[in-house]
């Protein structure tokens, strides 16, 4: 994990392309973009994706490579920024610093697709890199952070849950980050990914839940992945392999989003 001093191969590339500061800012880059969102850089490796102990939609615990490096939000995607590119607010629980909610699938992609449209006018989207979900792999190896647990952190430090959260969301980064600097990956609102499933009585099922998977993204299904748990619900369902579904335009008051600057999936 790089933040602090090193600016690995991508970084390099953002600057050549005038979207990234030269200096660091916390743990992070700020983007210079449309909603000035900070980064947290995420290098490639290889982590046990999955869990054992829990649900059978969490099973088989597999190796996962990611292969490329990304760059992933240090934070949900606020109301503030969510306004700034789509020009509406639907959250239920207002606060320009809250979580953007009741946000779908469909309207998560609208926005990046939107963003992605004014950064490429502007000159700061690097070749072949974009704004989208991350995949499910992606928002789990983010989320973990070299960790191996159920959770990366004490889950009252890190998470806004249905025990401490007051019937609502919360601003964005008022709990702790996990090891690699990004906020609320536990809890506060559930976050879609790009990644489609099938979804009924036996839970998630993908294709991508195998041995040694390299980079995977599933394709099956016409529900869309949920990851990371909310302010109402325990604990339990905010563990870093909790794998839950829905519709693609499917809206919640606990459902939101975060964003990475990745490598283009055609």
């Amino acid at each position: 994990m790089k933040n602090l001093i090193i600016i690995p191969v991508l970084a390099s590339l953002f600057l050549a392309a005038g979207c990234m500061s030269s200096e660091p800012a916390g743990d992070s880059f700020k983007a210079v973009n449309s909603i000035g969102l900070a980064l947290i850089n995420v290098e490639p490796g290889e982590f046990t994706m999955g869990s054992d102990q829990w649900t059978d939609d969490e099973k088989p615990v597999h190796k996962v490579k990611i292969t490329t490096e990304f760059w992933i939000g240090k934070t949900e995607i606020t109301q503030s920024q969510y306004e700034k590119i789509s020009g509406k607010n639907p959250s239920l629980y207002e606060g320009s610093n809250a979580p953007a909610e009741q946000i779908s699938w469909n309207d998560a992609i609208a926005f990046c697709t939107k963003l992605n449209e004014l950064e490429k006018k502007e000159g700061r989207l690097p070749q072949g890199y974009i704004y989208r979900l991350p995949t499910e792999a992606e928002w789990e190896y983010a989320c973990r952070a070299g960790t191996t647990g159920d959770f990366a952190g004490k889950t009252d430090d890190i998470s806004w849950n249905g025990g401490n959260s007051k019937n609502s969301t919360q601003p964005v980064a008022t709990k702790s980050p996990n090891p690699w600097g990004i906020y609320d990956m536990h809890g506060n609102v559930w976050e879609w990914c790009l990644d489609s499933c099938e979804y009924g009585e036996k839970g998630v099922k993908t294709d991508t839940y195998k041995d040694a998977a390299v980079d995977p993204v599933s394709t099956m299904g016409d529900h869309k992945i949920l990851r990371g748990g909310s302010w109402c619900f325990d604990t339990k369902f905010l563990r870093s392999s909790t794998r839950y579904a829905d519709k693609v335009d499917f809206k919640a008051a606990d459902i939101g989003f975060r964003i990475v600057l990745a490598r283009e999936i055609k």
